[in-house]
């Protein structure tokens, strides 16, 4: 397994080695993964990404935090269930690849059964606020973060971005400070759901 982004490529471009490390994997026939947390882009994006800065990378030779969503559907027999997800998941969705109902309508939020905290540019302020009161009257629903991540590179001077992760935990202290404990549940890297999904797919 290999990380991808500031391991073998940075932004849209590759780092040094990266094309020989493929090449070797390639000569020796050694299976493998890269694995990454970008869950704002589906495994067929990632791919067009990499291929982009000179690494010829299939989709199915990819696995992102949000493919984890697939066998926590199955262990908690979440099929055909809407959640709201906060945000971007991929296109096409992990979500609706993991078999569940995505929803997006703040107005629609007490449908479902969980939320996902997901990527990208959306409106933060009335998402979160949807989330925690959402909380408030379903304590025991799922919170489901595929990437763990508190913050990620955004831009050429080292600035950061806040990444799901970092929601998810903001959530989780004023929920606490309110006096409900949420367990959120983080699929991506370094926790176990990622690699334990990855691992399956080597078999």
């Amino acid at each position: 397994f290999f990380d991808i982004d500031g391991t073998l490529i940075a932004g849209r471009r590759a780092l040094p080695g990266a094309v020989h490390l493929i090449d070797v994997l390639r000569k020796r026939k050694l299976p493998f993964f890269l694995l990454t947390n970008d869950g704002n882009h589906s495994t067929e994006e990632k791919s067009s990404i990499m291929r982009r800065a000179g690494l010829d990378i299939s989709p199915g030779e990819i696995v992102s935090c949000g493919d984890a969503l697939v066998p926590f559907a199955d262990e908690h027999r979440l099929h055909g269930r809407k959640f709201f997800i906060m945000g971007d998941l991929g296109k096409p969705c992990y979500a609706e690849r993991a078999g569940l109902v995505s929803e997006r309508d703040t107005e629609k939020i007490d449908e479902c059964a969980g939320i996902i905290v997901g990527e990208g540019f959306y409106d933060w302020q009335k998402n979160i606020c949807s989330a925690m009161n959402y909380f408030i009257r379903n304590p025991h629903a799922h919170l489901l973060v595929p990437n763990p991540d508190s913050y990620w590179p955004n831009g050429p001077k080292g600035e950061l971005g806040i990444g799901a992760g970092g929601k998810a935990r903001f959530i989780c202290t004023i929920l606490a400070e309110y006096g409900i404990e949420l367990h959120p549940v983080y699929l991506g890297k370094p926790y176990n759901a990622i690699f334990k999904y990855a691992y399956t797919q080597l078999k």
